[in-house]
């Protein structure tokens, strides 16, 4: 019976320490274009010539799948085929249960079905352990095999016989844990005599359901894999706890659907997670409760005056109390300035509650000496302190105020609850009068005398002088402070300087009997008066004599004269036909030869092609031989046109050629 017992305990323990799983899936792969891979590789001594270079052919793409040993003509050859499987479906945790390979036979193939004329064609399928590429493998560079947990397939019974559920769970395993050393399987001949064959398909055979397929059995391996919240929790009212369910790689799900590895809770509640990783799902629940606080309320900061107390009551039914400088009592006593703190615990849950208790002096007002104003000025008086509140004599509340009259001022500033108060008496006394009179504007040397003349007053003018009188000799801005009995009083006045208008008929002329001519006096703004009583600003003149006129502007006048002599005259207007404009000063520029009784001229020059390239309106300098591009003129032959107009007034045209050398 004790026998018994201790088997059955045995077992309960071997349970208990066996890998917790979940249910078992099955995984099926098949090599293909997209995932795994098949080849076979060929040796051939080739005798006759007929097969080529099969050491270093690919065979990645043919749809049989064989292992032989066999001669054509001779030739002596062997074949065996690479398999290889995508792996990376299988969960990391995955534990395989079984793995079953199937081969179907092809006896249709071009090398016939299976084989065994000399012997048994059993076979062997071997684990690969280096890397292999199915569009590149060769004989010549065929991956190394391991013996180790190898596969006997048995001797065929029909050319055309299917290999189904071939056990390679261990050789899967095997790949499993040596990842590195992990692909894929070898299919070759045990005996390696002639005329011993296995023809299967590979995974390019036409037929879908004809090519390779690994069946696996796994489940996953949940050992090791929980979660914790931790205990129940009690909170006190206001605080927040944080549940961790944090494991690399893992995903989850709370109890309100949130998928963060943390949840902060901050209210009561029942709350869980499930952890699920590499398919694995665990759970955990925990419960949190809250407490409500004790109430702690000592008031508003307070602003106490010196000398004053005041005191803190934090006084609840059941707590206890621990005030800032450790004391326990309910209430607490303020003689100066802190801040002052208490913790009322209750139930567990712990409240504070902070004062600030500020103590003040009285504030400082001064508002200076009793004062004496003279009339018109007016004086601030200052009670400012920061963060005081005033009340003056009219119930004004500004920290300034000013005066513009006599009179008795106070003033009550407040700070903090606590008052202070001044007091200042002001007088005021009559002004002396002074009065320099309207701004003035005067002409070119004239004077003027400004009077600032007040009985008993002294004087202080701009540049410093001291009399009563001031005589003004140029423009500016004068002013005078006149003071008497402490008052001053200041008035200013400008005097401004108007220029004489400028006014100029020119020099004497010589005027042309039966000739006429204008004389010029116009300005801007002006009045004008000629010496027969016209008042434009211009006068025709057709007789030799003496003419003047006055120009007034801005109230001031000037007045030029000017003589004219009569004489005979002729239109004359002469012009070379030839310059040298090279700037040595002959002949540089085409200018009349002879020229009278002209009043003015243009000028226009043309090439020989009829182009435009000067032109001008300098009477004494035509043309110098510069282009109105500012190039200069090319030599040779040019046409000039000149407009003028003689002293009668008439205006006529000349023509001609001139000629341009350097």
């Amino acid at each position: 019976m004790k026998s018994n017992q201790h088997s059955i305990w045995s077992f309960i323990l071997f349970l208990l320490a066996s890998h917790i799983t979940y249910s078992q899936t099955t995984l099926t792969l098949q090599p293909g274009s997209a995932k795994g891979k098949d080849a076979f590789i060929w040796q051939l001594t080739d005798q006759s010539g007929r097969f080529g270079p099969t050491n270093t052919k690919n065979y990645g793409s043919e749809p049989q799948f064989i292992a032989h040993e066999w001669t054509w003509d001779g030739s002596v050859g062997t074949r065996r085929s690479l398999i290889d499987f995508d792996f990376s479906l299988l969960p990391a945790n995955a534990l395989v249960i079984s793995a079953h390979l199937s081969l179907y036979g092809y006896p249709s193939s071009g090398d016939g079905g299976h084989s065994s004329l000399t012997g048994s064609n059993e076979s062997l399928l071997q684990r690969i352990t280096s890397a292999w590429d199915e569009n590149l493998v060769t004989w010549n560079n065929r991956p190394t095999v391991t013996t180790q947990n190898q596969i006997k397939l048995s001797r065929s019974t029909s050319v055309g016989q299917d290999y189904l559920d071939i056990d390679v769970t261990n050789l899967v395993n095997d790949m499993l844990s040596n990842p590195t050393s992990a692909h894929g399987f070898m299919l070759s001949m045990q005996t390696q005599q002639h005329y011993r064959r296995l023809v299967f398909a590979s995974s390019d055979h036409p037929d879908p359901l004809k090519r390779p397929k690994l069946v696996i059995i796994y489940s996953l391996d949940c050992t090791g894999f929980s979660v914790d919240l931790g205990k129940d929790q009690t909170l006190c009212a206001g605080e927040a706890t944080t549940l961790d369910a944090t494991l690399a790689g893992a995903s989850y799900r709370w109890q309100d659907g949130s998928t963060a590895a943390q949840y902060t809770v901050t209210q009561a509640g029942t709350y869980w997670v499930e952890v699920t990783k590499n398919g694995c799902t665990v759970k955990d629940t925990v419960e949190v409760t809250y407490t409500s606080l004790p109430i702690a309320n000592l008031g508003q900061d307070q602003t106490l005056c010196t000398g004053e107390t005041t005191t803190l009551d934090a006084t609840l039914a059941g707590a206890s109390y621990r005030w800032q400088d450790g004391s326990t009592m309910a209430q607490y006593t303020v003689t100066q300035a802190g801040t002052y703190w208490v913790e009322v615990t209750k139930n567990g849950c712990t409240a504070k509650d902070t004062v600030e208790v500020t103590y003040h002096s009285f504030p400082v007002v001064n508002l200076g000496q009793d004062q004496i104003l003279c009339a018109g000025e007016t004086t601030t008086l200052d009670a400012t302190t920061k963060g005081a509140s005033y009340r003056w004599q009219d119930g004004s509340t500004t920290a300034q105020y000013t005066v513009i009259q006599a009179g008795t001022y106070w003033v009550e500033v407040t700070k903090n609850g606590c008052t202070t108060k001044d007091t200042v008496e002001v007088i005021y006394t009559s002004l002396p009068i002074v009065d320099l009179g309207q701004d003035q504007i005067l002409c070119v040397e004239e004077t003027t005398t400004l009077n600032a003349a007040t009985k008993g007053a002294s004087y202080r003018w701009q540049d410093g002088s001291t009399t009563a009188q001031y005589i003004v000799t140029q423009a500016g801005t004068y002013w005078v402070d006149v003071t008497k009995n402490g008052c001053s009083v200041r008035d200013s006045v400008r005097v401004s300087y108007n220029a004489l208008p400028q006014v100029n008929l020119g020099d004497d002329i010589v005027l042309c009997n039966g000739a006429t001519t204008t004389l010029n006096a116009t300005l801007a703004g002006a009045f004008y008066r000629w010496q027969d009583g016209t008042t434009t600003a211009q006068y025709t003149v057709a007789q030799p004599g003496t003419y003047w006129v006055e120009v007034s502007l801005s109230g001031c006048k000037a007045r030029d004269t000017i003589v004219v002599v009569g004489r005979e005259c002729n239109v004359t207007l002469t012009f070379p036909n030839l310059i040298t404009p090279n700037r040595d000063g002959k002949n540089d520029v085409f200018t009349p030869i002879i020229k009278d009784g002209i009043l003015a001229m243009e000028i226009e020059v043309y090439n020989r092609w009829g182009t435009k390239v000067f032109s001008g309106t300098n009477a004494s300098k035509l043309w110098d031989g510069i282009t109105n591009s500012g190039e200069k003129a090319k030599r040779g032959l040019y046409f000039w046109v000149i407009r003028y107009e003689d002293v009668f007034n008439k205006k006529s045209k000349k023509t001609g050629w001139l000629k341009v050398l350097y």
